[in-house]
């Protein structure tokens, strides 16, 4: 399988081309990496086939690697130990330092796959960095997303190594991280209210959350929020996310992205405990 990467000048220009390439080139290119002054002047590339070459979730035909990022300071060896026997291209990104080294993973699959089986691979692959104590960078989970290519900063500390081995199994991943239940249906509240109304009455109650904070456990925080808004007022998903956005996001710190939110409510929608429309029955507010 030829892979192909997508290139383009820069994050802010979703329109690129694409490349046909093979892996052996690839860590060539990532352990030759060239200086450059700052991240924002780097172009951006993604092992992924879109429609029209459009960058974004939606026009994903073909991801042909797992990227995984690993930002909080962890060394090498346990990451060298976590894909041991299969094929890997890591190097130190852009703001690594010596005193605090930052990874970006990348990791050839043995088949091209779609947008929803990335996340099932990328989680299959990210589980083995939980498994030796390294903790995976969840909010680069996308499969859409564009990474800056690899090179030299000002401090010249770049670091790079590639392990020999299998590309990885998307048969495995798939068999060990199985498709998520469809969401279920919200049930209909007794107090049948006009929606507008539990709309409104969803962003009073928002508004007395406690906002997510970094280091202050703000990822549950937020998940909480997210659970109050698609399940205790029963919001449709777009809806809760658009109050979130604009009624909670704003207190947070530092405020998320809006993939980040929008995972959140996905996630509070599939996995979240409380009944549809909890809240509106315990009385106005």
């Amino acid at each position: 399988m030829t892979p192909t990467i997508w290139l383009s000048t820069s994050l802010d220009q979703p329109q690129g081309r694409h490349l046909a390439t093979d892996w052996g080139r690839f860590a060539d290119r990532v352990a030759s990496a060239k200086p450059a002054r700052t991240k924002g002047g780097l172009a951006r590339w993604a092992p992924v086939r879109f429609r029209q070459a459009y960058r974004c979730r939606a026009n994903v035909q073909e991801v042909h690697a797992v990227c995984v990022d690993v930002d909080n300071g962890s060394p090498l060896d346990p990451i060298v130990e976590a894909f041991g026997g299969l094929f890997a291209i890591v190097h130190s990104t852009f703001s690594a330092t010596e005193a605090c080294p930052r990874w970006r993973i990348i990791l050839p699959l043995d088949l091209a796959v779609n947008a929803d089986c990335y996340d099932r691979v990328w989680r299959f692959l990210a589980s083995a960095l939980e498994d030796v104590g390294v903790k995976p960078d969840y909010a680069a989970a996308d499969a859409s997303r564009a990474w800056a290519v690899p090179a030299r900063p000002p401090s010249d500390y770049y670091v790079t190594r590639v392990l020999e081995g299998a590309h990885a199994s998307v048969a495995d991943a798939l068999v060990a991280i199985p498709a998520p239940e469809p969401m279920p249906a919200p049930t209909r509240t007794a107090r049948d209210e006009p929606y507008e109304r539990r709309a409104e009455r969803a962003r009073r109650y928002l508004a007395l959350m406690d906002p997510g904070i970094q280091g202050s456990n703000g990822s549950a925080a937020t998940y909480k929020a997210a659970v109050a808004m698609v399940r205790g007022f029963s919001l449709e998903p777009d809806d809760a996310l658009a109050i979130l956005v604009e009624e909670y996001n704003p207190r947070c710190l530092p405020p998320w992205s809006a993939p980040e939110l929008r995972h959140k409510v996905k996630q509070a929608y599939q996995r979240g405990r409380m009944p549809f429309g909890a809240i509106v029955e315990r009385g106005r507010r």
